[in-house]
This record gives C-alpha cells, structure tokens and sequence, in this order.
C-alpha cells in the first residue's frame, strides 16, 4: 500500500496530506514488522545459546561443536540484539507497550553481556569463582532477556519456547 502511494505520487508528481499520512503509518507497520523479525531472531539464538550451555560438563565443552556453537550463537544473538537500538517505532522507545521502554532494552543488551560464557564459567576473560553458578545466573539473563523481548513485541508463550 505504501508502495502504491509512492508510485501515485510518482505518477503525479504531488502528495495529498491525507495520502503522506497514510504513508506514514505504512512506514510504521513496515518498520515494526522488520523490527520484530529481528527480536524473534534475537530469541531463536537465546534459545540456541542457552541449549549449547546446557551441553557443558563439569566446567568443560562437550565437544569442538559445542565450542564453536557457542561462539557462533552468541554472536549472532548480540549482533540482532544490539539492532533493537535504533528503531524510532520500536516498542522500547513509544508508547505502543508500557511494560518495556528503553531502559528494558539497555537492560537486556548488558545482560547479554559482550562475550560468551564459556564451558569453564568465565565471560569476557572474567573467571568464575564458581562454575556452576556462574553460568546459571547468565541462563537466567538469557531468559529474561527472552521474557522481555516477548512482553515487547507480544509474541505468543509457545513459538518463543520454540524458535
């Protein structure tokens, strides 16, 4: 639709108020819609990660996959993630949702840390004191991350569990 009114506009070489306000809610809808491709994105590789930590054994990777898993999913998790910054549609920053706002997402990008936790519980050359609850207190970011990004864009329970 908003596709139509550009060519109309092409067409004619003028713009009506009514059909530049019409264009701007297509603009919105389009921008919203990427935006929310991203999130879900962004939750598929939470989910990832959080499956790869759970293949570490007692403070080691289960296997040079499982090492180059976690290195790939992080990166592509944080990568989406820091994409969710800049949209003036976004949820975080307007009003369309009043349980997240922009602070939610500063939240949830420092969360995500800027490394990987590894198999040995250390993230970013930080070692862990303890192993085990190092890495259960980043799988706990990681959910919460997910619960954020699925309050923000209200995306159904089921498919967040699933992507």
């Amino acid at each position: 639709a908003g596709r139509q009114i550009l060519s109309n506009m092409a067409n004619t070489g003028i713009m009506s108020a009514s059909e530049e306000a019409a264009l701007a809610v297509h603009i919105k809808a389009a921008a919203l819609a990427w935006e929310k491709c991203i999130a879900a994105t962004v939750i598929h590789y939470i989910n990832d990660v959080t499956t790869d930590m759970g293949k570490y054994s007692t403070g080691s990777f289960a296997n040079v996959d499982n090492f180059t898993d976690v290195g790939t999913h992080w990166s592509e998790m944080k990568g989406f993630a820091l994409g969710l910054q800049f949209s003036p549609f976004s949820p975080f920053r307007d009003d369309t949702v009043t349980s997240v706002d922009l602070n939610d997402l500063k939240k949830l990008l420092a969360d995500l840390g800027d490394a990987p936790m590894l198999a040995d519980g250390s993230q970013g050359g930080v070692l862990a004191g303890d192993t085990d609850a190092a890495i259960a207190a980043y799988t706990s970011k990681l959910a919460a991350a997910r619960q954020t990004l699925q309050a923000a864009y209200s995306f159904d329970a089921d498919n967040v569990a699933g992507w």
